[in-house]
């Protein structure tokens, strides 16, 4: 079941097809995926189509993406060599 879950959400975010979901949850998926971090670090110029992250709110995306997966690894690391 949450397998399925993900998989719908990162395929949704990867095909652009967030209007399919109600607009609150589009927007939400759409600040945590890593194109929308991504196109947030880009902006230069305000536009109404922007999404409502500032380049440091992507960073920390970005970073999250990065960090989340390592601390798992670690901890599974450590909880299965103990």
């Amino acid at each position: 079941m949450r397998l399925t879950c993900v998989l719908t959400v990162s395929s949704l975010t990867t095909s652009g097809q967030l209007d399919v979901l109600p607009e609150n949850i589009a927007d939400w998926v759409e600040k945590l995926c890593l194109m929308g971090a991504g196109l947030a670090m880009q902006q230069t110029v305000e536009r109404p189509d922007n999404i409502p992250l500032s380049p440091g709110e992507g960073l920390l995306v970005v970073v999250a993406y990065a960090v989340v997966p390592l601390l798992v690894a670690l901890w599974l690391i450590g909880r299965r060599d103990a």
